[in-house]
């Protein structure tokens, strides 16, 4: 599995080439009309080294969740959803999203919890990773910690198919529509037999 992880040189520019050619074959303009969501990309955002994307597919990715967000969605089981208000990047939670496909390549498996270790007999779920990588995490008077989601990827090449995959999915399509949720961060990076492995996280920071 580690061979699928070197990724800074030529894997690397291959996957950032894939997505670019998925945007032009598959991309926003196919699912969805993502004009008017480029408006509400954050200004000046820096894509997270070793995440997978360049500072124009983040941006396209960014306008596509918040293109998903504007609009009233039906997601199934997890009933219905009122437009939510757009989600700003934070290169953190980024870095909780690149950590788990890290470790979900590294290791060879696919879910939301790691797998145990010597250090976290119960595996870390996404407020651990979220804490770990020094996002703002509060817990109230009621236990009730900072709202956060995560949404994860297998074998998806476009980021038309990654968005339509997740919502499809019930839990998926609630976690992207969650109102509460204000930021997000991305990554994807090449797994077994060249597939990616997509983590998206959204959270809203302690007011």
């Amino acid at each position: 599995m580690r061979d699928h992880l070197r990724l800074g040189g030529d894997r690397q520019r291959l996957f950032t080439a894939l997505f670019a050619l998925g945007l032009l074959l598959a991309g926003p303009s196919q699912a969805l009309d993502s004009g008017p969501a480029a408006a509400q990309a954050s200004p000046g955002i820096s894509p997270l080294p070793g995440s997978g994307f360049d500072d124009r597919m983040l941006r396209s990715f960014q306008a596509m969740v918040n293109e998903i967000r504007a609009r009233p969605r039906d997601c199934g089981a997890a009933g219905r959803f009122a437009a939510a208000p757009p989600v700003d990047y934070d290169a953190r939670l980024a870095s909780a999203s690149l950590m788990h496909v890290t470790d979900m390549i590294e290791r060879d498996y696919f879910r939301h919890a790691s797998l145990p270790d010597d250090k976290h007999r119960g595996g870390l779920n996404v407020a651990d990773r979220i804490r770990a990588v020094g996002y703002p995490w509060t817990v109230g008077v009621r236990g009730i910690g900072t709202a956060a989601a995560e949404v994860l990827g297998h074998g998806q090449r476009s980021f038309a198919q990654v968005f339509d995959d997740w919502l499809a999915s019930p839990s998926h399509c609630a976690a992207i529509m969650g109102p509460t949720l204000r930021q997000f961060g991305v990554a994807a990076r090449f797994g077994a037999n060249d597939m990616p492995i997509w983590a998206m996280v959204l959270a809203r920071p302690p007011r």
